[in-house]
């Protein structure tokens, strides 16, 4: 790294002796850093060694990383740049190579738009870590803080997509309106030019609205697509994603037989596509979920069918085997896995393997969908025909995680509403514990969706007089995947 880029660093180098003060401190520091035993660990975290001044996180890869980045302007490699930043870029001395990295990015368009292709590429991952990407969001932001004015119709396209991804997957509608509004008057031009990134664009422009419960504007977003008499130049797998995605909007306003059908549609066109193995995979699992979720909620016929399509027979070991996992792979099949057990009661040998591991439930992740995990153990704990001291303390743990995942500062509206509904459950539950305060804390956070007035009123209707029989008055209230 050129010492004249980091001007300003504040680097002083000098001599002393070995009795300079600074050298066991530095000695210190790198001794926690090591990580290498428990105690080592313990002690780290006891004086949170990455908070004090001088840290910097070394790693193995820290300094191949640094080489290759000072040839960026030819490598176009912008990975390590994102990776710099999530592993580096919060000390003093990464803050120092991210500004540099800053200037060299400034007249350079095509980077700049490499950079945002490469972070929109992890968005596409099916397996999130929703911190770590909002993490490598804000870094991108703070390289590049403004869209510039001559930026392709692509980059513009990458900018808003990123920016509603975000904001999706924290359940926030309300702070991405502003960007969303200015997408829309620039979207027909951008069509023209990058139907396929255009596509993708609105498939998160209908989940903005499906999160504002606004379910039939994101149904005609979506359509919109279906009907174009160019639908057909969209690759397989974008129309296999369209076709899911109206697949969702249909269940969410009570269609469950029309909504089969178009899952069906979308996973044929995902077994055709010309796909890797692992994102075929990948496509067929997220549909898959939706069409099992749409087929509980509607009681179709095919629903065990379905059922099995993504766990393969449910017995006893199924039960068994999901008691342990909490993982970010796994999360959403474990969410349909715990709305299965609760309704069918053809289950109950998976439902009761699931419980007697509770000792093994994992606390999971601080996003979607982990507070309607939370949320069903706590009602599966409940809903036993004898509760003692140990059912009723594991039950009330498991509402509180799920509201206090809710009630987390980077999760909006959206989010809010789902931890207010089981706030109100918990309240059903258990009449003699005060879930009504957070749950009306979590419904004064999502009164910025006036979609969702019906929801919240019926929420608070159950919450006047909750009792066990509006359980599923409560339930009830929320659509699809957002209970």
């Amino acid at each position: 790294m050129k010492s004249a880029r980091l001007k300003g660093g504040g680097f002083n180098l000098s001599y002393g002796n070995k009795q300079f003060g600074y050298i066991p401190y530095a000695d210190l520091l790198a001794h926690l850093t090591l990580e290498h035993t428990d105690v080592n660990r313990a002690l780290g975290a006891w004086v949170n060694f990455k908070e004090l001044p001088g840290y910097v996180p070394f790693s193995l890869e820290l300094v191949p990383r640094l080489e290759r980045l000072e040839h960026l302007e030819t490598s176009a490699n912008l990975t390590d740049v994102i990776d710099f930043a999530l592993e580096t870029g919060a000390s003093r001395f990464g803050q120092l190579v991210l500004n540099d990295i800053r200037g060299r990015l400034a007249t350079r368009l095509d980077l700049q738009q490499r950079l945002l292709e490469t972070l929109e590429e992890r968005y596409r991952d099916k397996v999130r870590d929703l911190g770590r990407l909002g993490e490598a969001l804000g870094a991108v932001r703070h390289l590049l803080k403004t869209l510039p004015a001559n930026a392709s119709p692509r980059m513009r396209l990458l900018w808003y997509l990123l920016a509603l991804q975000d904001a999706n997957h924290d359940g926030d509608p309300i702070r991405i309106r502003a960007t969303a509004e200015t997408y829309l008057r620039e979207r027909e031009t951008l069509k023209q030019n990058e139907r396929e990134l255009c596509a993708d664009a609105d498939l998160n422009l209908a989940v903005h609205y499906a999160d504002r419960f606004a379910f039939g504007h994101a149904e005609v977003t979506v359509g919109e697509w279906i009907e174009d008499p160019l639908f057909l130049a969209l690759s397989p797998r974008q129309r296999g994603r369209l076709y899911s995605a109206l697949g969702q909007y249909r269940a969410m306003q009570d269609d469950a037989q029309v909504a089969e059908g178009l899952f069906l549609k979308a996973l044929g066109l995902f077994t055709q596509a010309s796909l890797s193995e692992g994102e075929r995979a990948g496509e067929l699992e997220q549909t898959s979920i939706y069409r099992a979720i749409n087929a509980l909620d509607g009681d179709l016929r095919c629903t065990m069918q379905a059922l099995e399509a993504v766990f393969g027979p449910i017995t006893a070991a199924t039960g068994k085997a999901w008691a342990g996992d909490g993982s970010l792979a796994n999360q959403y099949r474990h969410h349909l896995f715990l709305r299965a057990i609760c309704l069918r009661p053809d289950l109950d040998s998976a439902r009761l393997a699931y419980l007697a591991g509770r000792d093994h439930w994992q606390v999971g992740h601080p996003q979607h969908p982990w507070p309607s995990i939370h949320g069903y153990r706590g009602f599966l704990l409940w809903n036993q025909e004898t509760l003692d001291e140990g059912l009723v303390a594991a039950s009330l743990a498991a509402f509180d995680r799920a509201i206090a995942l809710a009630l987390l500062d980077r999760h909006g509206a959206t989010i809010s509403l789902i931890g207010a509904l089981w706030a109100t459950v918990a309240a059903c539950c258990f009449e003699n514990v005060d879930y009504g305060t957070p749950a009306r804390t979590l419904l004064g956070r999502s009164g910025s969706l006036p979609d969702a007035a019906p929801v919240i009123a019926t929420l608070n209707k159950v919450l006047a007089a909750p009792e066990p029989s509006l359980i599923g008055e409560a339930l009830g209230a929320m659509p699809f995947n957002y209970r």
